[in-house]
């Protein structure tokens, strides 16, 4: 009986250790362009919009021929998807590829969460010539706005799931409201769902 016990608790703790591996799972580094599982945005969606607008942007004919290098603060971007997005991501990534490669021919002005409703205070800032030092510190006088939009058609039928997302950023001159530039990256992707997805 002794005995029999024991390999009932030797099978249990073989159990129980196999149990705590499958629980701490095994991780790997992957390629950040690799297709993440699913259809939400992932890694590799990121880098393929940031990179399809900055070249776009990069191009752009009102950054050239400039005295000054043109001033763009980032307004929030609008999220229309069911997906929990951090839309900073974009922007960040946009951001940080065009201060690499539009060679000081585009200024960005470091503001954190800058409402809609600063868009008409910079233009009136603007109009009324407000140099002085301590305006310049407020608003730095901005040229442009950069924002954009996140928006996706979701659709279910039987175990396939299907995502149109469309991703569209715009720079609007600060002065005038009008969109100087506008651009949009399309992914759709179709995904088979297992058992526990639905």
């Amino acid at each position: 009986m002794a005995r029999h016990t024991t390999t009932i608790g030797r099978g249990l703790l073989a159990a129980c250790f196999a149990l705590a591996a499958c629980a701490g799972g095994m991780h790997q580094r992957v390629d950040v362009d690799s297709e993440d599982p699913g259809v939400e945005t992932g890694s590799k969606d990121l880098r393929a919009v940031a990179d399809k607008m900055v070249r776009s942007l990069v191009g752009l004919p009102e950054l050239d021929g400039r005295a000054a290098p043109p001033r763009v603060a980032i307004l929030r971007v609008d999220n229309r998807t069911k997906e929990l997005l951090d839309t900073r991501l974009f922007t960040t990534k946009m951001r940080t590829q065009l201060v690499m490669h539009a060679r000081g021919r585009i200024r960005f002005v470091d503001r954190s969460d800058i409402a809609s409703a600063a868009i008409g205070a910079e233009r009136d800032a603007k109009r009324a010539g407000e140099v002085s030092a301590a305006a310049v510190k407020q608003l730095a006088g901005v040229d442009y706005f950069l924002t954009g939009e996140l928006a996706s058609i979701d659709r279910t039928r039987g175990d396939r799931r299907s995502n149109y997302t469309r991703y569209a950023f715009r720079l609007v001159d600060a002065e005038s409201s009008d969109i100087v530039w506008e651009d949009e990256y399309e992914v759709k992707k179709v995904a088979v769902q297992g058992a526990w997805d639905r």
